[in-house]
């Protein structure tokens, strides 16, 4: 490589290129710290046959001591390494120049990406920085790192490729397995995992794409595991006296592994880590998360986060109260999660001596304030007209079920109030079996109270079609005599919530009674529930003008 002088370009130097030594690839020199984020273009397959040398273990890196020597670039398996510094006369990068310097072989060698070793100045510690990588290895990585590889002339940080090394290690495993398999389903996953018609490559060959891309990316992975080396010795060594230095952190909460934390009250609560971000300006870390959670129709993610005030210096572990998932942890979450699962849809149950309807999309319907500003961004309950059966309810992803929440949304019945319920707190209901037997009532009336509310099933089918909402069944006499208990005993024997509401709680005026009375019957209608009217004749006084209002307030159900 000659030296240049009064140079009016940016130097462009030529080696083979990655598919085929045919045709050259140039090698492009973009300002520092810039990169085009415009949609990359469709690469094809070449037509002539893939030239990739079987894979082979790195060979010792060059020092910048042997750069002092004349060396500038070298050719290694698979890729080339450059040492580079920015020309600030010239806007570009240019190789180290000395008074003596070994001119460039040009080599017939497969080259899959280049290496190059930047620095600003002559002080500055180099930087790795990845480029100029062969489609298909290009397409690997906009398929698994995305970020800087999805650019149309990607200037890749080592750092953003050791982010993902867990990723890269473990699909390259999974397409290595298929191709020993043999199956040909597998082969066509692995090909789709490592981009294989995203960017195009549409040759009718998976299986050689797959081959090819298993071989580049066993050039790259033993490149990046040297490299990581240190990082990992040094994140051994903070862990182990649980302070971190700041350039670790994004190291130490590592991408797709789940977490959780521990509050105050030694609550658990788990993710699975997406990514974090460290705001330089504000001095806080931000870890973002994934977890799972039951909207009333399906298991939706959710987006735990965290944001953490930082400290000039190494940071103390502890006060991030985030903790990578330990198989003790992984357990109880489990058993929680599982719980959790098996309270999705409509359930009456027991919580803290109070009976309770867990049901998240009542709470959609009913519980939620509905303003009307914005959209609400869960689904709600579109047939009222009957009770709901949890036959239905899809089962959530096993990889999800410790990052289920610790809390359900329900109905409290006695308290007659929407809230969060533990679901370690929720258990299910001990019946009064003989309550119904007690009630000192002739049998001929018992008969005809049980059998008409047992017809009046509202989570039976045969109920969808009726034209009468409900039934409405008047229970009179002096007081202490065994009305309320008469409810509460059929209630008991047909296992069915009970809503009781007292008349001295409606509003006085006619408009908002009747919209009372209707929002209570649809909850009700929507658990099966009965419903008790406490002094309800008082009501059927008070309304005796008011025919229309009498009739629908007549309607009181039994659904």
């Amino acid at each position: 490589m000659s030296e240049q002088s009064n140079i009016q370009e940016p130097l462009v130097q030529v080696i083979p290129s990655a598919d085929t030594t045919e045709s050259p690839l140039p090698i492009r020199e973009p300002l520092p710290g810039t990169s085009t984020t415009s949609s990359p273009p469709a690469v094809e397959m070449p037509s002539t046959a893939i030239k990739v040398p079987p894979p082979v273990s790195t060979p010792r890196s060059v020092t910048l001591e042997e750069c002092k020597s004349g060396i500038t670039e070298r050719q290694e398996n698979g890729f080339l390494r450059r040492w580079q510094q920015w020309n600030y006369l010239h806007d570009c990068w240019k190789p180290y120049e000395y008074i003596e310097q070994t001119p460039c072989v040009v080599t017939q060698e497969p080259t899959y990406f280049y290496l190059n070793v930047r620095r600003k100045t002559g002080e500055e510690k180099p930087k790795l920085v990845f480029s100029d990588f062969s489609p298909i290895l290009l397409a690997c990585l906009r398929s698994i790192v995305g970020g800087e590889c999805l650019s149309q002339d990607p200037q890749v940080h080592i750092d953003e490729l050791l982010l993902e090394l867990d990723s890269l290690d473990s699909r390259t495993n999974d397409a290595r397995n298929a191709l020993d398999d043999n199956k040909e389903d597998d082969i066509v996953q692995s090909a789709k995992a490592l981009g294989h018609a995203h960017e195009g490559l549409h040759d009718g060959n998976v299986r050689k794409y797959l081959t090819t891309a298993v071989q580049q990316l066993d050039i790259l992975l033993p490149l990046l595991k040297e490299e990581f080396k240190s990082i990992a010795e040094r994140l051994k060594h903070a862990v182990v006296h649980g302070r971190i230095p700041l350039d670790l952190l994004e190291f130490h909460f590592r991408k797709n592994q789940q977490y959780y934390t521990l509050d105050d009250e030694d609550d658990l609560d788990a993710f699975r880590l997406i990514s974090t971000f460290y705001d330089d300006f504000d001095q806080t870390f931000t870890i973002n998360g994934e977890g799972a959670f039951w909207n009333g129709i399906k298991w939706v993610p959710n987006d735990p986060g965290r944001k953490i005030k930082l400290v000039e210096g190494s940071l103390i572990l502890a006060d991030f109260q985030t903790s990578e998932m330990t198989p003790e942890i992984r357990r109880r979450l489990t058993e929680r999660g599982r719980k959790y699962a098996s309270l999705a849809g409509f359930h009456y149950k027991l919580y803290r001596g109070r009976r309770i309807i867990v049901d998240r999309l009542a709470w959609n319907t009913f519980g939620y304030k509905h303003t009307g500003d914005t959209p609400f961004p869960f689904p709600r309950l579109q047939d009222r007209s009957k009770a709901r059966d949890n036959n239905n309810i899809p089962p959530v992803p096993e990889d999800d079920i410790a990052l289920l929440p610790q809390l359900v949304l329900g109905f409290d019945i006695e308290h007659k109030s929407w809230g969060f319920f533990d679901v370690d707190e929720i258990e299910p209901i001990r019946f009064n079996e003989n309550a119904w037997k007690h009630i000192v009532l002739d049998e001929s009336s018992k008969d005809v109270i049980e059998g008409v509310v047992g017809a009046f099933d509202f989570s039976k089918e045969a109920m969808a079609d009726e034209e009468q909402s409900g039934l409405a069944i008047l229970l009179h006499g002096p007081s202490g005599t065994g009305k309320t208990a008469t409810v509460e005993a059929i209630a008991e024997h047909f296992k069915r919530p009970l809503l009781s509401l007292s008349v001295y709680s409606f509003p006085l005026d006619t408009i908002s009674l009747v919209d009372t009375l209707a929002f209570c019957l649809d909850m009700a209608r929507s658990w099966n529930a009965i419903v008790l009217i406490e002094a309800g004749d008082i009501l059927m006084q008070t309304q005796r003008h008011e025919p229309i209002v009498r009739i629908r307030c007549l309607r009181l159900v039994l659904p």
